[in-house]
């Protein structure tokens, strides 16, 4: 029997704030921790070496024009990690369950977060991390190893385990599989025996802005009641495949420095690191004697919409992060006396900041800006995490540190009105802002105060409950292989019609330009993930494009999605060829089954190119439809292995409820099906094959379906809680499960809320229509195999 809407109203309102700052912890080159760090950044010396965990040899050559080679060999590498005593110790009792390079820095930085805060095993606890699965130096290893094992076995004589045997010297393994090595199990291993034992753990992917997106998501989980302590945060190890494409933008820097806000500027270097703070609310800081660092007063997110190029950073997408925090915080940009830049050095992308800075409103005369980029390098996916740091221990200090190799400033620095300081100098307000902004156009910008203000709580009251307004379903869609329409994608998940393909043989259909408009050999470069959540986009119910159109300013994309994408190991292949060959050369030729094998890889992926690394980056599945459809709302991807698309749907949720959004398009996807990643995913796939397929759902509230005609197919509550079962409910039915022979990973749990919705749908009474889904939300440390 269908169930009222209005019996599910939430009774949990909420708790008060403001959210703030009570521990952090980082890694970087040359810095064990956040006060080495500190020193680095008041001195003048660059981290940037070559690495010591591959030979850069075999992936650079001076020439720009090398095929899948970078130009520079020199970036920011931890070559000298020193643990601290509590990992020290996790390592001499060998408790822990990855000692992966990503795993240890943020382990490290957790431990250093915690110190001196007051946690229980009885506390819950949400944990957020910036982090891709392109950012695993051993994800990458295995997958080049176990590849090409795999491929020379079938071409040669000798076993699989043979070839290993024979890369090893240049692919050695730490002995975890590669299930392990999937970024929700990175994330689980980073907090095991670290933080409570079913720590909330979600993996957050919007590029070089990830770790401030995973700010605000555990902020609204505090607020929202959901958690008594939050952790945030991100890693990221730069592998010999990022390092290239990265040259292939020609985003990296020639000369090998990085000069932010100087015309000699030619470029950034990214940089190996992870960085973690840990977030409660005042209240609940101040009865557990913590010490509180710095409070936060706002996030702004944004995404720029259509632009230029999906990489081409937006003035305009950045502005509106920054106005939107201002207006969050209740301050003017007056008040803020320092800005912690993105400023990567690159020539473009630091003068669209300072630019968007500048038209975000007025700054007070004598306002600081700085980065952090020249010395530490970019750390990535941890990047807004590491200048939220800087932040913290600046307003400790009451000051702003110097920002180096500034000898004649860009034009928009004069512009901007703000002020590059040369020299160590006092901040004019105890307001600070961060910036992060990321490949795709994923905007962050974050308001801090020092702990002595009073802030006025703008985040608790933005952030209250309101009166009953509830998720509904208002469209989904589909793309999938021999599916030609949505109709006959809701037969199959009704038990009524036949199951689509697994697979689309002969490769994934190039879409038209009005789909997708991208040029021919853009299409060829971009992973078929993208393009099938945008066809499965274009697919909507007119009415809902239509509204989201109107709504583009509060129109989002939440995209669950697991692992790497099939362009991301294609391409690992192909930039290894040479090192591979190197290490398998017997004298001066490699083995005979070699020529082949290297024939088949080039022809899986053309040569790297400026459309290369954003089209097979995670995030961009989720970007690509802003960029697309001109939506300005944020984007992002989420990872929580097979809870991946249940994941985005709450994450959605969170943003509607929080009225950060009106309208969310949440998608899950799968588009690999390679046999590595069958080999990562078998301990929950239970030998069912691997399926591509896009599913997306229009989810808005109640009140914006009302007000833009639009139909409400089911009403949505997302139930947090420890130990239930993640599934989504559904009445009994004789009719197949659509999932019985097929998994789409991370997209399995949005197909098993439509299976219900449309069975709903189809057997539901004359005149009942309203019903409602409930969706079971579990944290990944339980959900997760």
């Amino acid at each position: 029997m269908a169930e009222s809407p209005s019996s599910h109203g939430r009774s949990n309102q909420g708790v008060a704030g403001p959210v703030v700052i009570v521990g952090i912890g980082a890694v970087l080159p040359g810095a064990a921790d956040p006060e080495e760090m500190w020193r680095l950044l008041n001195g003048s010396r660059p981290v940037f070496t070559c690495p010591e965990r591959f030979d850069m040899a075999d992936f650079h050559d001076p020439d720009p024009r090398a095929a899948d080679r970078a130009y520079v060999p020199v970036s920011g590498f931890i070559n000298d990690f020193r643990p601290g005593p509590e990992l020290t110790a996790d390592l001499e009792d060998n408790a822990l369950l990855l000692p992966e390079s990503s795993v240890l820095w943020l382990r490290e930085a957790l431990y250093q977060a915690l110190r001196g805060v007051h946690l229980t095993d009885r506390d819950r606890v949400f944990a957020g991390f910036g982090y891709t699965p392109d950012g695993s130096d051993e994800g990458e290893r295995q997958h080049v190893l176990h590849g090409y094992a795999h491929r020379l076995a079938q071409a040669g004589n000798r076993r699989e385990e043979e070839w290993c045997a024979r890369l090893a010297p240049g692919y050695p393994q730490a002995g975890a599989r590669l299930e392990a090595l999937l970024p929700h199990r990175i994330g689980r291993a980073a907090v095991d025996g670290v933080l409570p034992p079913r720590t909330e753990v979600v993996m957050v992917d919007t590029a070089c802005s990830s770790s401030l997106y995973a700010l605000d998501l555990a902020i609204r989980n505090l607020l929202e009641g959901d958690c008594d302590a939050a952790v945030c945060g991100g890693a990221f190890a730069l592998v010999p495949r990022v390092h290239v494409l990265f040259s292939k933008i020609q985003g990296l820097s020639r000369s090998g420095a990085v000069r932010a806000f100087d015309r000699s500027a030619d470029g950034v270097l990214f940089s190996d690191g992870a960085a973690a703070l840990v977030l409660k609310t005042q209240d609940r800081a101040r009865r557990d004697g913590d010490r509180v660092l710095a409070a936060i007063r706002a996030v702004g997110l944004s995404c720029d919409g259509r632009g230029q190029a999906i990489y081409a950073p937006s003035p305009d997408g950045q502005r509106r992060a920054v106005r939107r925090s201002h207006r969050a915080a209740g301050i003017a940009a007056r008040d803020i006396g320092w800005i912690i830049a993105h400023a990567t050095g690159t020539p473009a992308g630091d003068g669209v900041e300072l630019s968007a800075l500048a038209g975000a409103s007025a700054h007070a005369d004598g306002a600081l800006v700085t980065g952090n980029k020249s010395l530490l390098g970019h750390t990535g996916w941890a990047a807004g995490a590491v200048s939220l740091i800087q932040a913290v221990i600046g307003l400790q200090r009451g000051v702003a540190p110097p920002q180096p190799f500034v000898r004649d400033p860009i034009p928009e620095v004069t512009v901007s009105g703000l002020t590059v300081p040369t020299v160590t100098t006092p901040l004019p307000t105890r307001n600070v802002g961060v910036s992060a902004f990321g490949f795709g156009g994923t905007n962050a910008h974050v308001v801090l105060a020092g702990p002595e203000q009073d802030t006025g709580e703008p985040l608790a009251s933005a952030a209250a409950g309101t009166s009953w307004d509830p998720t509904v379903l208002v469209g989904w869609s589909a793309e999938l292989p021999g599916c030609v329409d949505t109709a006959a994608v809701a037969a199959w998940l009704q038990g009524n019609g036949p199951s689509p393909d697994t697979a689309y043989r002969g490769g994934y259909p190039l879409p038209s330009f009005a789909q997708v408009p991208l040029p021919p050999p853009a299409l060829l470069g971009t992973d078929r993930a993208q393009l099938m959540v945008a066809v499965a986009v274009g697919n909507l119910n007119p009415a809902v494009l239509g509204a989201c159109r109107l709504l583009r300013e509060t129109t989002g994309v939440v995209v669950g999605h697991t692992g790497p994408t099939r362009h991301a190991l294609d391409y690992a292949l192909r930039c290894h060829r040479s090192a591979v060959a190197r290490i398998l050369r017997d004298g001066d030729s490699p083995p005979p089954e070699w020529d082949p094998i290297e024939r088949e890889v080039l022809d899986e992926v053309p040569p790297g190119d400026d459309a290369t690394l954003p089209g097979l980056m995670p995030n961009i599945i989720a970007a690509r439809v802003c960029a697309v459809r001109d939506y300005r709302g944020l984007n992002m991807t989420v990872d929580t292995g097979p809870a991946s698309g249940l994941t985005a749907l709450r994450t959605a949720d969170l943003l509607l409820r929080r009225r950060t959004l009106d309208i969310a398009l949440v998608a899950g996807v799968n588009g690999n099906t390679l046999r590595e990643m069958r080999l990562a995913v078998q301990p929950w796939t239970r030998g069912r094959p691997l399926a591509e397929g896009a599913f997306v759902l229009a989810v808005s509230r109640s009140s914006v379906a009302s007000a833009h005609g639009l139909p409400v197919l089911s009403y949505l509550r997302s139930d947090t809680g420890r130990g239930q079962a993640p599934s989504t409910a559904g009445e009994a039915s004789d009719a197949p499960h659509p999932l019985a022979d097929r998994t789409y990973l991370g997209a399995d749990p949005l197909v098993t809320l439509l299976a219900a919705v449309e069975r709903r749908e189809q057997g539901r009474l004359a005149g009942d229509d309203t019903w409602t889904s409930r969706i079971h939300y579990q944290p990944t440390l339980v959900a997760g195999p």
